[in-house]
């Protein structure tokens, strides 16, 4: 049963660790006023006392990198699950990692925020505790939960505390039986980060948590089915720092755009053509259109062409990855795949490749697993021809043959999930086969990887050519994190920004395809999509799809070193809310699977006729 909370801990408050009892995700603290009770373990840092000492074990709260140094410099030495015991070897944290040793005898650095101090006669490890003195007992101070914190900061960052003080980030509730007298009561199940009541007045800012508290402050800024979850605690995420100016890109891009934005404009199609000649250009590279007039008629559908060149920038992709089918409180079914994309347009000329066939993109699909899956494959082009529409074949192992299917069924589910071909990235329908409008432009919330809005990821290269964009991270969904109660597919550890968005509508030309109306929530500055919500052809909403936010990360140092998108989490969903279920796809299937991009693909891979061999 959820209990009231004694009193919100304040910031920068210190409070004892009685005994280092962990139960449910939290610790038994005392106050300065002697008030005994609950406090979320994950709001909380070690600073000083003689029980945060060398030899004491520690739990870990969820599955994470083992690092050769207190950085993220390096590539991790190994993933160490949850239920491995590890003993920290150091009693203050550096640069936010504990120094520890695992049960095999491997040292190295963890992300402090993983993991809690426990006490000896807690039954979690087997190497013991070393001795203590018995007083003073452990300090610490809440700090806000955050994420492994990504390589080499690009930006300066406020400085670290120096141990052993520390500040919390947000205010902590300490769940407890309200009584007159300080008392301790069993700790409830816990949500992580809990916050106080908000004023119902001003606004987000850096550092607060959306949540059932504060969503009213969030009204218009996200689509009103997702600020429901917030106000039902079905999601709960920290707004972080992702100020304009947030993006970079490679010098060759912005000179391209620059350009653009003088040569290009559409015609009555939507079809991108140059403005003297009023013919498509041969290739197109850079944003095509820099400066929207909201008042211009084909204002929309050229936000619409920015989001893709924003995508093709980053180049060819090869992935193997998870596909999570989710009831509300559950993982119903997984499945695992393998996926290449081939751009034809938006590529730097380092990367651009003969196009005989005069086409935009090629993509091909095949299922890993289930074995009752296994060997369907999905393969479409698409002609930059605006006349000439996709084609699409499919190959299912039952049949023993390759069929053609029609363009309409872009928007049909893939193996049974709610996520369709023209979902991609984020949107990936033809644009000529929709008529577009502005709806609005407004400040909004998109979710980002903290780590990657920060530009603190280094992108690793890969034997052979192109960068791997996905760090080997695991344990960042809903389902996946220990005292979570909110959606399953929800990302806590993901980060809300305010950005600048382009609200756009698309209705399909083709009345067979399966939703009357699309809106996209596509950022003004960067033109990364965040929200694609899908209706009825009567009206009815339907499905929303949901992506984290990509951020452009340098490569190294150098003026002409490449700049390309790259997170330590991966998160895109498709959620039905009609069937109250949602899809989750591009979590990396193991540690050792492609996340890889800008790397040469071979065009016979998109041969219809290899559809049967790639598929047995």
């Amino acid at each position: 049963m959820t209990r009231a909370p004694l009193r919100v801990l304040a910031r920068g408050e210190s409070v004892e660790l009685v005994g280092l009892e962990f139960e449910s995700g939290y610790y038994k603290v005392r106050t300065a006023r002697g008030e005994q009770g609950w406090a979320w373990a994950r709001n909380l840092t070690i600073a000083t006392g003689g029980t945060a000492s060398a030899g004491k074990t520690l739990k870990l709260l969820s599955s994470t990198n083992l690092r050769s140094s207190p950085s993220t410099q390096e590539a991790p030495v190994r993933l160490v699950q949850a239920s491995e015991p590890v003993k920290l070897l150091e009693p203050a944290p550096q640069s936010g990692y504990y120094h520890v040793q695992t049960a095999d005898g491997e040292r190295g650095w963890i992300w402090a925020r993983s993991a809690v101090l426990v006490g000896a006669s807690t039954a979690v490890a087997a190497l013991p505790a070393a001795p203590v003195a018995p007083a003073p007992a452990a300090q610490v101070a809440a700090a806000a939960p955050a994420s492994e914190p990504p390589p080499a900061p690009r930006v300066a960052e406020p400085p670290m505390p120096a141990p052993p003080t520390a500040r919390l980030a947000a205010p902590t509730t300490a769940p407890a039986t309200p009584t007159t007298q300080p008392a301790v009561s069993a700790p409830a199940a816990p949500v992580p980060a809990p916050r106080a009541q908000k004023e119902t007045t001003g606004s987000l800012q850096v550092g607060d948590v959306l949540n059932k508290s504060t969503a009213q402050l969030a009204k218009g800024m996200l689509p009103e089915e997702l600020l429901r979850h917030y106000e039902q605690g079905e999601y709960e995420n920290r707004i972080v720092p992702y100020p304009l100016g947030g993006q970079i890109w490679e010098q060759s891009f912005v000179d391209a755009t620059k350009h653009n934005a003088q040569t290009l404009t559409v015609n009555d199609r939507g079809t991108i053509i140059d403005r003297t000649t009023g013919q498509q250009p041969p290739y197109v590279y850079g944003i095509p259109f820099p400066d929207i007039d909201a008042n211009d008629p084909h204002a929309g559908v050229k936000v619409v062409w920015n989001q893709f060149f924003g995508v093709w920038y980053n180049g060819s992709v090869h992935q193997r990855t998870k596909m999570i089918m989710l009831s509300a409180n559950r993982v119903e079914r997984e499945l695992a795949a393998e996926a290449w994309f081939k751009f034809y347009d938006g590529e730097s000329a380092k990367y651009r490749t003969d196009n005989p066939q005069d086409l935009q993109s090629q993509f091909l699909a095949f299922a890993l697993s289930p074995s009752d899956m296994q060997g369907t494959a999905a393969l479409s082009w698409r002609y930059r021809d605006p006349n000439k529409r996709d084609s699409q074949w499919a190959f299912v192992p039952a049949l023993r043959r390759v069929r053609a299917v029609s363009p309409a069924n872009r928007s049909d589910g893939y193996l049974g999930s709610d996520i369709d071909a023209d979902d991609g990235n984020f949107f990936d329908g033809k644009p000529e086969e929709f008529e577009w409008r502005v709806v609005d432009r407004r400040e909004g919330l998109r979710v980002v990887d903290p780590a990657a809005a920060a530009h603190q990821i280094k992108p690793r290269p890969i034997a052979g050519g192109g960068w791997e964009v996905l760090t080997n991270r695991d344990g960042y969904y809903g389902y996946q994190t220990d005292g979570w109660t909110g959606l399953p597919w929800a990302l806590p550890e993901g980060g809300l920004a305010r950005r600048p968005l382009w609200v756009i509508e698309g209705k399909p030309h083709d009345k067979y395809y399966l939703y009357g109306r699309v809106v996209l929530w596509i950022d003004a500055e960067t033109w990364d999509g965040s929200y694609h919500q899908k209706f009825s052809w009567n009206g009815e909403h339907v499905l929303t799809y949901q992506v984290l936010g990509h951020v452009n990360q340098t490569t190294g140092t150098a003026p002409n070193d490449e700049i390309i998108a790259t997170a330590t989490q991966a998160w895109v969903v498709a959620e039905n809310f009609k069937m109250h279920r949602a899809s989750m796809a591009g979590a990396r299937l193991n540690s050792k699977a492609p996340y890889d991009r800008r790397i040469p693909v071979d065009t016979a891979l998109f041969d219809a006729g290899q559809l049967t061999r790639m598929g047995k």
